[in-house]
């Protein structure tokens, strides 16, 4: 053999020898990392899985071989899947990630989150997955959603017991003032004054109306309900908060003055959580304004757009004000500045705020006082 035959021959041998250490490296990643592992063709048809991917699922890696990957899937979340490959397939080279539930063998579902990308292996498109089990994570999330839920339901409830003398105040005038229309009518009705016995019957009808709007917007508040995303009209809510709190204000000797932007579009969020907001902010005002001073004891709140695609509200109050070194400070758990106060409304306030895509801040108003404000995504432009 002539040395430069032997030379190709030894250099084939070496190359053939890389190939087979670089298979076999591959090949011991796949089989034994602690990640799921899934090649799938352009049919959604499982290619190839990784030991440990079969083993989270319940399954034998023969098993899964030729499967639709969409059965290992929730059944609510297969269509997502077949969305998401054909997207893959059709950005090639592009990885993309996504969170969607699996089920196990016996029927356990799982949450993982998935990064998919696809490429050609032999001219062949597939798409390679690989698989992480966040079902812990997903589980911790909800608990502490939860108890999120139950802290803020707790402070409304909180709040609301600070109005309740107010609160029976206002139900019990128009309630008042049924049964005095109520006597009337029977007395013109015995004149007889039908055009008086009407006019009394509508007083009635308009003092029974108040009361029970007072009643409705009472219970939704006190009333616990999971969080619930609807279009509602953010002037109208405020409207409720202010008529809940009227007789405070008015026992405080507080102003409340509201200047709603008229033609605003309608709200993304949960209702009864941007009321609590609303009902905290009036509460914190009426409250700072208490203190003893000669100053003017006035709340004005305002509504406005926002760009881009938002509607802000902001409370200005006319009292002490806040600490300009750290307003940031006051929405931090615990931290309180009222004497027996726990420090969690602005916090819970924040929270629910930021929970609508929103931000809640602070700042000194002019000449005196504090400024409240916050901003939330309207109706189809919630991120």
């Amino acid at each position: 053999m002539s040395p430069l035959a032997r030379f190709d021959a030894d250099d084939r041998k070496r190359a053939e020898a890389a190939l087979r250490e670089s298979e076999e490296q591959w090949k011991a990643v796949f089989e034994n990392n602690p990640a799921m592992y899934f090649m799938v063709d352009a049919a959604g048809s499982i290619l190839s899985v990784n030991p440990f991917g079969a083993e989270q699922l319940g399954y034998s890696v023969e098993e899964l071989i030729g499967w639709p990957v969409r059965n290992v899937f929730h059944e609510a979340d297969r269509d997502a899947v077949q969305r998401n490959a054909a997207i893959c397939f059709e950005r090639p080279g592009q990885a993309l990630r996504w969170e969607l539930r699996k089920v196990r063998k016996g029927g356990e579902v799982i949450w993982v989150r998935e990064t998919a990308r696809a490429t050609l292996i032999k001219n062949r498109p597939v798409l390679l997955i690989v698989c992480e089990d966040i079902t812990e994570g997903k589980r911790a999330a909800e608990a502490l959603r939860e108890v999120q839920t139950e802290l803020a339901h707790a402070n409304r409830v909180a709040a609301l017991g600070q109005l309740t003398a107010s609160i029976a105040h206002e139900v019990n005038q128009p309630v008042a003032g049924v049964l005095s229309s109520a006597h009337a009518a029977l007395r013109w009705i015995d004149q007889p004054d039908l055009e008086a016995a009407r006019c009394a019957l509508q007083r009635v009808i308009r003092d029974a109306t108040r009361a029970a709007d007072v009643i409705r917007g009472l219970r939704a508040l006190v009333d616990k309900v999971p969080p619930r995303t609807e279009s509602f009209d953010i002037n109208e809510a405020i409207r409720e908060v202010i008529d809940l709190t009227h007789g405070e204000a008015a026992k405080n000797g507080v102003s409340v003055e509201a200047q709603l932007a008229k033609g605003l579009p309608l709200i993304q969020g949960d209702r009864v959580q941007l009321q609590q907001v609303v009902l905290n902010l009036v509460i914190n005002a009426i409250e700072a304004m208490t203190e003893p001073g000669d100053r003017p004891r006035d709340l004005m709140i305002t509504t406005t757009t926002a760009e881009p695609d938002a509607v802000r509200v902001a409370l200005q109050d006319t009292g002490p004000g806040l600490d300009a070194s750290d307003p940031e400070r006051l929405f931090e758990a615990f931290y309180t500045t009222k004497p027996g106060g726990l420090g969690i409304g602005l916090s819970i306030c924040r929270s629910i705020v930021e929970a609508h895509g929103g931000q809640l801040s602070a700042a000194a108003n002019t000449p005196q006082g504090s400024i409240f404000q916050f901003t939330i995504h309207t109706a189809g432009n919630r991120s």
